[in-house]
């Protein structure tokens, strides 16, 4: 990019806006909306890492909804390359492909061979970075000395920043700062006991991994900005907001069903007004099959809201079980 323009600002932002509009085809309408008007959505339009890591990382979880576990390795592989979160990423899609079985005539076996790519790249960065520094250790004592990421524990890490937030210690925008850090590992913690509870598996194991690593800092930074990566919110109000208009009973009650459940669906038939059926993609509790608001074939996250926002409430749906 920075060959054709070489601007250097110029060229982060062309980035981050050509990676935001990939990702958010990969999420549905409502769940786009979400993101978009979300506190750090304009970070998408800025020269950060969240809308290129989005782009391979958001396809990545279709693909594995679907067991192309090739595909679904080399996008991840991909996501490594812009954020550590890519193997946080990697080690759900290795969940996923370990749990449900793979379809009835898949190789699961062989396919999931190709999930130790993702590991590849990362392992080839290290002695990249040993090359040109000297140091094996460059990209974590980077991380210490710019943004004190030396581990903590972590109720000394929400001590030190309820200490920056609370006590007068910081100017009034630093002690803002710091609040909003607070929030947003707040907000995590509840995304990731719903997702437990949920037995989300894959979605709560990615959550985990990701506030372990921001939430054992010396304090709290970039977290709210790292809410643009928790998908699982996103598609999960957008699933809440769809069946709350409709009026369609939610047998799920989680505000938090994310692209992990797609893995663990189980099907349902789902009566059209027009009296056909057709086999879909749907879950609830423990599995159990629950209402969707459709009448298209479920595809990826978009099982719960597939985009259906101009044809909202339009007909009512039965689930066969």
């Amino acid at each position: 990019m920075h060959l054709g323009v070489p601007h250097w600002t110029a060229a982060g932002l062309l980035i981050s806006l050509a990676a935001g509009a990939v990702a958010v085809l990969a999420l549905a309408r409502i769940a786009v909306l979400f993101l978009l008007v979300s506190p750090c959505g304009t970070f998408l339009a800025a020269g950060y890492t969240e809308a290129l890591f989005l782009a391979p990382a958001l396809p990545a979880r279709l693909a594995a909804q679907r067991h192309a576990w090739a595909l679904t390795a080399t996008l991840t592989a991909l996501a490594t390359t812009v954020r550590i979160s890519g193997l946080f990423l990697a080690a759900a899609i290795a969940l996923t492909s370990s749990w449900p079985p793979a379809p009835t005539g898949a190789s699961g076996a062989d396919c999931r061979g190709w999930l130790f790519l993702p590991g590849v790249l990362p392992g080839l960065y290290t002695p990249y970075l040993h090359a040109h520094t000297g140091d094996w250790m460059a990209w974590k004592h980077a991380q210490e000395r710019g943004w004190y990421r030396d581990f903590h524990a972590p109720w000394t890490a929400w001590s030190h920043t309820w200490d920056s937030a609370f006590a007068h210690a910081q100017t009034t925008a630093y002690a803002f700062m710091f609040q909003t850090e607070l929030v947003a590992m707040t907000v995590g913690l509840v995304l990731l006991g719903v997702l437990l509870h949920r037995r989300l598996w894959p979605d709560a194991l990615y959550i985990a991994l990701s506030l372990w690593a921001l939430g054992t800092s010396y304090w709290y930074t970039s977290i709210p900005r790292a809410t643009l990566l928790r998908w699982p919110l996103w598609i999960g109000l957008a699933q809440r907001a769809v069946t709350a208009t409709s009026g369609a009973p939610n047998h799920s009650s989680s505000p938090a069903v994310g692209v992990g459940a797609c893995a663990s669906a189980s099907a349902a038939q789902v009566v059209k007004p027009s009296g056909r059926t057709r086999t879909a993609a749907s879950f609830g509790r423990d599995g159990q099959p629950a209402v969707r608001v459709s009448t298209r074939p479920a595809r990826g996250p978009e099982l719960w809201v597939v985009g259906e926002v101009e044809k909202e409430c339009s007909a009512a749906v039965e689930v066969v079980r």
